[in-house]
């Protein structure tokens, strides 16, 4: 389809919000970097990223990022929705467009990699394909780059908000509020009603702390935060190396994954709150976090939630903002209210493994277990992979683990170094092949079967790590407030 406008695509039944664009049906109420004249049709769903056209520009497609300070708020992505889309096809996470401005083309592609695509994204890219008959973007990084290095950011125009915070920064002269979809980037629809709850609580060794939560018309907001002691920030970033100069981005994926695990900032959870008996599912959320080590590098929002809540200013805090919407009609008082956390499964990094033949195996324990797996490679063999002019190749290896292990909870990754691959436009959509920012980095993984990186060189030996998911913390149920007698709202 060579013309592609957005009125046209609203017009069929494509879903965009598992590639991290959801649909907004709603009047949009513009963030403080929202420009003027912008028609938003997309929003990521966390830190108020959103997607718009802006009137006297075209069909050309800005990024919107309100976490990035007024400085690198706005950048255009796309000159057309349907490039808008081709990127999505190439990149296959909204994410990787909108971030695309401060990376280089190895970044782009390292991104790519570690963030592999879904059986739901890729449904959603087929549909898209199948829909419109459109090819993915040939290179999506120097595409981006083009329409941002060409674009004069001076004709953008903002609101007197937007100009005013070139100024300095003070907590008493912008009056707190809190909205359903501001984050904590500014008040964006009708805020909602503050209620103290002021509740400690311990999880997994750590302290904990719901400040308050906020009933708006949309849902309920709750503000919870973990303190984190500045020796554990010392340890950390001593054991490291990290500094203000150096923040780990130009890690290897390893390394990053090793790190990732021990930082004490570092929280992906899940909740959902019952109010009055009935339960509300999370629907997104915001983060942000108070470094005790260097108060003064605070941004204006965390140093906003600091002096608000008079949280201790020489620990640290990992602060996120949960929302909750209305499953119905909204509640008018409130008796109850209790909130059940649960962290999401990350990734551990285990041994390594070089097998060299079918038969070889190692043994290994889960994390925190005692319990003797073996891991046994029953097939290796070596792919060949014909892409454009290139010959590539992978090798792939089938494995068994013995006893079963739980399902999801153990694999295989090659962390060798990835190639970059100079690519033309696709003939067309190729999903059984996992895509980097240049070309095919692996193909899909079963739940045995494994591939390394690919290479230009046949013979490689490959050396296999071993990645677990796991919980550290059981569930925890926390009761914020019981009350006999209602209180109205």
């Amino acid at each position: 389809m060579e013309k592609l406008t957005y009125r046209q695509f609203l017009k069929t039944d494509v879903e965009l919000s598992v590639l991290g664009v959801m649909r907004v049906e709603e009047p949009f109420e513009p963030y403080f970097c929202t420009p003027k004249g912008a028609r938003v049709f997309g929003r990521s769903g966390v830190d108020g990223i959103h997607f718009c056209f802006v009137r006297g520009f075209g069909e050309t497609v800005f990024a919107v990022s309100p976490m990035n300070g007024r400085e690198d708020c706005v950048h255009p992505v796309a000159k057309s929705f349907r490039d808008f889309l081709r990127l999505l096809l190439a990149l296959h996470d909204a994410a990787a467009i909108e971030q695309a401005w401060q990376w280089d083309a190895a970044q782009l592609e390292d991104f790519e990699q570690k963030h592999p695509s879904n059986e739901e994204q890729m449904a959603a890219l087929d549909r898209i394909v199948s829909t419109f008959h459109l090819r993915p973007m040939a290179e999506p990084w120097k595409y981006i780059h083009t329409v941002q290095s060409g674009f004069d950011y001076g004709k953008l125009r903002f609101s007197e908000k937007f100009y005013d915070m070139a100024g300095s920064f003070d907590t008493q002269a912008e009056p707190w509020a809190v909205t359903f979809e501001g984050g904590f980037w500014g008040v964006h629809g009708t805020p909602g009603k503050e209620r103290s709850i002021g509740k400690t609580f311990f999880w997994a060794g750590d302290e904990w702390l719901v400040p308050a939560v906020y009933v708006c018309k949309e849902g309920v907001v709750l503000d919870i935060m973990k303190r984190v002691p500045v020796e554990k920030l010392v340890s950390f970033r001593e054991k490291w190396n990290l500094s203000r100069e150096n923040d780990g981005s130009d890690w290897e994926e390893a390394q990053r994954i090793r790190a990732q695990a021990e930082n004490p900032f570092h929280e992906d959870i899940g909740a959902r709150l019952t109010v009055n008996g009935r339960t509300l599912s999370q629907s997104h959320g915001y983060g942000l976090c108070w470094d005790a080590l260097y108060p003064e590098g605070n941004d204006r929002e965390a140093k906003r939630v600091q002096a608000h809540y008079a949280l201790d200013e020489l620990s640290g805090w990992h602060v996120q903002r949960l929302c909750f919407p209305w499953d119905g009609k909204k509640e008018r008082t409130i008796r109850e209210l209790t909130f059940t956390l649960w962290e999401n499964p990350f990734e551990a990094l285990g041994q390594e493994f070089s097998p060299e033949q079918a038969g070889d195996s190692i043994m290994f324990h889960l994390p925190g277990g005692q319990r003797t797996y073996t891991l046994t490679a029953l097939a290796l063999h070596t792919e060949k992979i014909p892409y454009f002019e290139e010959t590539l190749y992978t090798t792939e290896l089938s494995y068994d683990i013995a006893p079963e292990v739980p399902d999801g909870s153990v694999t295989l990754r090659d962390f060798g170094e990835a190639i970059a691959i100079s690519q033309g436009d696709f003939s067309g959509c190729s999903f059984g092949v996992i895509g980097g920012a240049d070309g095919p980095v692996a193909f899909a993984m079963g739940k045995d079967t494994v591939c390394s990186q690919l290479r230009r060189k046949k013979e490689r030996k490959v050396t296999w790590t071993l990645v677990f998911r796991e919980k550290r913390k059981e569930d925890k149920r926390v009761l914020l407030l019981e009350e006999k007698k209602e209180e109205k709202l």
